[in-house]
C-alpha cells in the first residue's frame, strides 16, 4: 500500500525540537539518578529483577512527570502567551 505524501502543503513541520532534546536529556539523568539512589539503598546484584523494576518506575515516573508537565503546558500554550513563558 503507498501513501503519497503531499510536500506542497507546508514541508516545514512544528516540532519543538528543543522540547525533545531537554526532555531526552532530563529522562537520561533522571533514570541515572534513580540508579545511583536504588544502588545505595539496595544491593542490585542481590535484589530480584521483580522488585528492582517497580521500585525503579515507582520513583522514574512520577518524576518524569514534573518534567513533562511544564514542556506540554508550554507546548500548548496561546499564541499570545508564548512570548512569556519560560522553560
Amino acid at each position: 500500500m503507498a501513501t503519497n505524501i503531499d510536500s506542497s502543503s507546508g514541508s516545514s513541520s512544528n516540532i519543538p525540537v528543543g522540547s525533545i532534546l531537554f526532555y531526552t536529556a532530563s529522562l537520561a539523568l533522571i533514570s541515572l539518578l534513580v540508579l545511583l539512589l536504588l544502588r545505595y539503598f539496595l544491593p542490585l546484584r542481590q535484589t530480584p529483577g521483580y522488585l528492582i523494576v517497580p521500585v525503579f518506575l515507582a520513583i522514574a515516573l512520577p518524576a518524569n512527570l514534573i518534567v513533562l508537565v511544564p514542556i506540554d503546558l508550554a507546548s500548548n500554550a496561546p499564541e499570545d502567551l508564548q512570548s512569556t513563558v519560560v522553560v
